[in-house]
């Protein structure tokens, strides 16, 4: 049980993972137009090439319509450009792009065999490179979302492989085999690069945490060089700092006279002895406060 759930993984998107699901949006959205723009163009040179001794429903209705689906999701993918999606509405393009792959796949391997009876020895071999080579430009734009790559395949090649086993031809036979092998090398580098993807967006996740945390130890360290931890007013080192700053503008022309007064609280060391640094300490934040406003 815990293998099929681990192999079923393999075809989901990852939910759990806010952070990775957004990053292969923005990766993947960046793959998918080309996805859709090779299909469309490989399917209309086959489309071409059997228009006059395949039937018209094989080599316009269908493939335009196949198409049509393709350019519809092509658009709406380069109309996401520059969006911001939340993780849920990442989350469903994503897995609408897995079962749209499904979709997809089968419907142009099936338009694939319909068509292979049809024309002569180069109008075949046409047939089983175009579905071979689109398979193959298919999986690798599709790097980025490991799922919809894995069904993919699954749904193109299984046939793929029994289709042309069937025909009674070797060389068919060997086709499919080498397809099929060609195909699992593919996976296994699919896998490989989904897995160092979802451990470098990790990596950087963790390093904007970092300079997060370093940046707010900075801010707070410099707020601690310049200001009163007690009070929060401007410390001796600010006042020194803004003093000299503005003697130096005074001196050079650029700024103008400045007037410093001197304020102090008579008694308080009283107030200290007689009520305790506490005390003391309250009188003081409540000064500040007064002279602040």
């Amino acid at each position: 049980m815990k293998h099929l759930k681990s192999l079923s993984r393999l075809f989901q998107v990852d939910r759990d993972n806010p952070t990775l699901v957004l990053a292969q949006l923005r990766a993947f959205s960046k793959q998918i137009p080309l996805l859709y723009a090779i299909l469309i163009a490989n399917t209309a040179f086959v489309s071409l090439t059997h228009f006059k001794v395949a039937p018209f429903y094989l080599t316009v209705l269908l493939p335009g319509f196949f198409c049509c689906i393709a350019a519809i999701r092509l658009y709406g993918w380069w109309q996401m450009r520059g969006s911001n999606p939340t993780v849920e509405q990442a989350a469903r393009r994503l897995t609408s792009t897995v079962f749209l792959a499904a979709g997809l796949g089968i419907g142009f391997s099936v338009w694939g065999f319909a068509l292979f009876p049809y024309g002569d020895v180069y109008a075949r071999s046409h047939v089983i490179f175009y579905m071979a080579l689109t398979m193959i430009a298919c999986v690798f734009s599709l790097m980025n979302l490991r799922a919809a790559a894995y069904v993919l395949s699954c749904v193109v090649i299984v046939p793929f492989l029994i289709f042309f086993s069937m025909q009674g031809h070797m060389v068919l036979t060997a086709i499919a085999a080498n397809m099929a092998l060609v195909t699992a090398v593919m996976l296994f580098i699919l896998t490989t690069h989904s897995r160092d993807f979802a451990l470098m967006v990790m990596q950087r996740e963790h390093l904007e945490k970092v300079n997060r945390e370093t940046q707010r130890l900075s801010d707070d360290n410099r707020k601690l060089a310049h200001h009163d931890s007690l009070t929060g007013l401007p410390n001796r080192r600010s006042f020194i700092a803004q003093a000299e700053a503005r003697v130096a503008e005074f001196n050079a022309g650029t700024g103008r006279g400045f007037a410093l007064g001197i304020i102090d609280l008579d008694g308080f060391k009283a107030v200290n002895d007689l009520y305790g640094h506490a005390t003391g300490d309250a009188l003081l934040i409540e000064a500040s406060r007064r002279m602040r406003d």
